[in-house]
């Protein structure tokens, strides 16, 4: 298994310190024999945010691939990602 986290994100700790505080991060990748899973990361309490103004926008809110966890860091992210793979729960996701 390997987690190709964006570029900007795994080079820059500023860009780390605000993706935790903005509570989101899109486009991590997990490769897991030969299959590649892109993963959008919530903290809850921004999830709720956007589902809120979508749900008034257009009636509905969906994400695939999405992953909510306590907080959006590099820490959490990895944590998440193990368990997803250790319970085999990632072969539920979409593939690139």
């Amino acid at each position: 298994m390997q987690i190709i986290f964006p570029e900007h994100y795994i080079n820059d700790e500023l860009f780390q310190f605000e993706t935790e505080s903005k509570g989101y991060l899109l486009g991590t990748v997990v490769e897991l024999e030969g299959e590649k899973y892109t993963i959008t990361f919530y903290d809850k309490v921004r999830l709720q945010q956007d589902i809120e103004v979508e749900l008034k926008q257009c009636g509905y809110h969906f994400e695939p691939n999405l992953v909510v966890i306590q907080s959006v860091t590099k820490e959490c992210i990895q944590e998440a990602i193990d368990k997803l793979v250790k319970s085999g729960d990632i072969r539920f996701m979409q593939t690139n």
